[in-house]
């Protein structure tokens, strides 16, 4: 399959799932999202340019940055499990 890929000029990107690649540092994960709770976390990382390559890289904002949100009715896990 992967020469398949290759002969096509396709890259190939592995085969984990996107959970085991998940960020530590930001936060985020199946395990970790506080949607699943009902709480809504926006503006925790911020965009800036690298002045080397040009390209647009992601930075972690400090937790006192963060906005948050209850949002009860997103929630699909109980208080008390969570």
């Amino acid at each position: 399959m992967v020469r398949s890929f290759l002969r096509n000029g396709r890259k190939h990107y592995g085969t984990s799932s996107s959970r085991e690649r998940h960020d530590h540092a930001r936060r985020h994960g199946l395990l970790l999202n506080p949607i699943y709770a009902g709480r809504l976390i926006w503006n925790r990382v911020r965009m800036v340019r690298d002045p080397d390559t040009g390209r647009r890289v992601s930075r972690p904002n400090p937790e006192s940055e963060w906005q948050t949100a209850d949002v009860p009715e997103l929630a699909i896990v109980d208080a008390e499990t969570w």
